[in-house]
């Protein structure tokens, strides 16, 4: 979302910014983003405790929000990750999958735990807004041309992203960047090497640290 954000302020007020780092983000949330974020949200609608998000005087819908956090861990992170961290062990020796409800996958296990924990330091109606947020973002507002806001920037742009981001793909970036270089405002694009897709825009900022600052103290 600070990706999404950084578009929005050089679309909106390019007086005020003299260039721009959008990191791990595209200029607009397309449909595949659209449906994947309702997948994230879901699991709350469909906990009873949400009660149309009028739970505050009873139990919040924690369930939910662990299985939406759940499922926005896996998502923002990749295919290697999985496979290299867990494969197909067992969460527990001895307790084989097959044989039982309860006994489960290490990945699913180590997931179940991530959004639990994540669930005790969040809200369901704030999480479900953020949502919406991006799923309705367009860079500028949503006008007669999709591609206007990212248009308007003009400012120099250095945008930062990883092929394996399920999240916001390279494609999209890519298209971004070109939209933007279109009318002649100057684009770097800087891709992250790593195996935690989305998440390495946090984990392997650092690789880009040199470009940053040459981009940044550039006259």
């Amino acid at each position: 979302m600070g990706g999404i954000q950084s578009y929005e302020w050089a679309a909106r007020y390019p007086d005020l910014l003299d260039r721009v780092v959008p990191v791990i983000a595209s200029g607009w949330a397309d449909a595949d983003l659209i449906a994947w974020l309702d997948i994230w949200a879901s699991p709350i609608r469909l906990d009873p405790n949400w009660n149309g998000g009028d739970y505050y005087d009873g139990e919040p819908p924690n369930a939910g929000l662990a299985d939406a956090l759940k499922t926005l861990t896996l998502h923002a992170n990749s295919a290697e990750w999985s496979n290299g961290t867990f494969g197909r062990n067992w969460a527990e020796d001895g307790a084989d999958p097959a044989a039982g409800w309860d006994n489960e996958f290490a990945v699913v296990d180590a997931l179940n735990a991530a959004g639990a924990a994540r669930a005790g330091l969040s809200d369901a109606n704030h999480f479900l807004y953020l949502v919406k947020a991006n799923q309705l973002f367009v860079a500028g507002g949503a006008g007669e041309n999709l591609y206007q806001g990212l248009l308007d920037i003009d400012v120099p742009v250095m945008l930062i992203h990883t092929d394996e981001d399920l999240v916001f793909p390279g494609d999209a970036v890519r298209e971004t960047g070109a939209i933007i270089k279109s009318d002649g405002t100057p684009v770097e694009i800087v891709e992250l090497q790593g195996t935690r897709g989305h998440l390495d825009g946090v984990l392997g900022i650092a690789q880009a640290g040199e470009r940053i600052r040459a981009f940044i103290e550039a006259e």
